[in-house]
């Protein structure tokens, strides 16, 4: 059989009630008052001071009353909320920003459609639209003492390079 504690305020000893005195510390040796009509002090009662307390985590216990007014349990309080549990008119303004957002959490899958924009296609360039060209091959420089032959040549492959980069018209 497990042994319970449970603590009760009343103005006075019942007659026949054991009565036991207990010292009651949290995790770093302080007493802890449990009793009595006064209220903890002002910043007393903190998630270290809580059973289950884990500083990796942050995550505590909670102290939960029973349903049936018994007594009371500690429960986990790091659960999640279900998908749509949070609504933006719950979150305090400036809650959610760059840094409280960890690196890799938003992805494309968890926003909203729309938010991101379908892939950008770069349209081909026209004779009445700007769009994208390819760069052409390099042109050798001609010579200055090229003749007429060589200089038709070498401006015939310019226009070739142009045409098959999609600069000038085939």
């Amino acid at each position: 059989m497990a042994k319970q504690i449970r603590f009760v305020s009343q103005p006075t000893i019942v007659d026949g009630q054991d009565v036991a005195e207990i010292a009651v510390f949290d995790v770093d040796d302080n007493p802890v008052n449990v009793g009595g009509s006064k209220a903890p002090d002002a910043g007393s009662v903190t998630p270290a001071s809580l059973s289950g307390y884990d500083p990796s985590t942050g995550h505590s216990k909670m102290v939960k009353v029973k349903a049936d007014g018994s007594g009371f349990d500690f429960v986990d309080d790091s659960t999640t909320p279900t998908a749509g549990a949070i609504t933006s008119a719950m979150l305090a303004p400036n809650a959610v920003n760059t840094a409280a957002i960890g690196d890799g959490q938003v992805t494309a899958a968890k926003l909203a459609k729309g938010v991101i924009p379908a892939a950008y296609t770069l349209p081909a360039a026209s004779v009445t639209a700007l769009g994208g060209v390819k760069k052409g091959v390099a042109v050798p420089n001609v010579a200055a003492d090229a003749d007429a032959a060589a200089l038709a040549s070498a401006f015939n492959s310019l226009l070739t390079q142009l045409r098959a980069a999609g600069v000038i018209a085939a």
